[in-house]
């Protein structure tokens, strides 16, 4: 029984938090089309409650085609390559837009995850 009240406090609570942040989420939606063109969203998969995957959905902050521009990347600068394997990362990685990164340090990246909520 809690599960279903606090399930659906979830469901309610993400509803409103959409509604409310639904300016927000066009106005970002509508300068990552305008600044490459490429998708809006990126979506990596997660491990969940209870081992179930998921699909977690942030606005894209990198540039399009990250992966490809990564591979080049690490196959010219052995360095890279280095601070790749140790962590995958990278501290100063060029692939991160400007306003990527300004998503990321706002946390902004993370409202399409309400979405997430909704689907369970």
């Amino acid at each position: 029984m809690a599960d279903r009240v606090r399930r659906g406090l979830d469901i309610v609570g993400a509803f409103f938090a959409i509604v409310f942040f639904s300016p927000l989420l066009i106005f970002i939606a509508a300068i990552l089309t305008c600044l490459d063109g490429g998708p809006v969203l990126f979506a990596h998969e997660r491990i969940g409650r209870g081992g179930a995957r998921f699909r977690c959905w942030k606005f894209r902050s990198m540039v399009h085609n990250a992966d490809a521009k990564l591979a080049r990347m690490l196959a010219r600068d052995a360095a890279l390559q280095r601070e790749w394997a140790d962590s995958h990362k990278l501290k100063r990685d060029p692939r991160v837009t400007r306003f990527g990164d300004f998503l990321r340090r706002s946390s902004l990246d993370e409202l399409p995850q309400l979405f997430n909520i909704l689907r369970g």
